[in-house]
C-alpha cells in the first residue's frame, strides 16, 4: 500500500491541497530490507518527483499505528500550531477509520481532520470481497480496531455517539 499512499500524497500536494507531508514509518515488520527506514524510502521518492524537502516531514521511528500517529503529532506540534491545522490522513480505506479515531482522540477533536483513502485496487473498498487475502486484512484491521477502541486508544465519533444514545435512552 506504500506507494499508493504517497502517490497520492504527490498528486494532492500538486494539486496544491497539501502544503506540507509527513512520511512515518520505521523499520517495522512490514519493511522488507529492514534497513532503512519506510519514511526515508517514501521521502526519497517524493524528492525524486519533484517535491521540495523542505515541504516533507520526516518521522522514522514508528513501528506502528499508535506510534505513526504519536510520533507524528509530536513532530506537527514542534513545526507548526496543530489546532490551526487541517490535516489529511492518506492511508489505505480499510485503515482510515481507525487511525482517524487514533487522531481524533491525540488532538482532543481539536484539529480538522480529512480522511483519504489510497486505491490499490485490491484492499480499497470496492475490492474488499474478491479475495480470501483481502478479507483477511480486513478482518485484522477489525480487530485492531476492537483492541484500540477497548483500551482507550482512540475514539470514533459513530460508536461515541452510540453510547450517548445508549446512556440517554435508560
Amino acid at each position: 500500500m506504500i506507494p499508493h499512499r504517497v502517490e497520492k500524497a504527490e498528486r494532492l500536494y500538486k494539486e496544491g491541497l497539501l502544503e506540507k507531508i509527513i512520511v512515518t514509518g520505521g523499520r517495522g515488520y512490514l519493511n522488507k530490507d529492514r534497513v532503512t527506514p519506510e519514511a526515508v524510502k517514501m521521502q526519497n521518492y517524493l524528492v525524486e518527483k519533484g517535491i521540495p524537502k523542505k515541504d516533507i516531514l520526516l518521522e522514522d521511528k514508528a513501528r506502528s499505528t499508535f506510534e505513526n500517529i504519536k510520533y507524528s503529532l509530536e513532530l506537527i506540534k514542534e513545526k507548526c500550531n496543530l489546532e490551526k491545522m487541517k490535516l489529511a490522513l492518506i492511508t489505505s480505506d480499510f485503515h482510515l477509520r481507525r487511525c482517524t479515531g487514533m487522531t481524533l482522540l491525540a488532538t482532543n477533536n481539536k484539529t480538522d481532520i480529512f480522511g483519504c483513502g489510497a486505491k490499490d485496487g485490491i484492499t480499497d473498498i470496492d475490492n474488499w470481497d474478491n479475495s480470501l487475502s483481502t478479507q483477511f486484512t480486513i478482518y485484522k484491521e477489525a480487530v485492531g480496531f476492537c483492541y484500540y477502541m477497548k483500551h482507550g486508544n482512540m475514539c470514533d465519533l459513530e460508536i461515541d455517539d452510540l453510547k450517548r444514545k445508549r446512556i440517554r435512552s435508560k
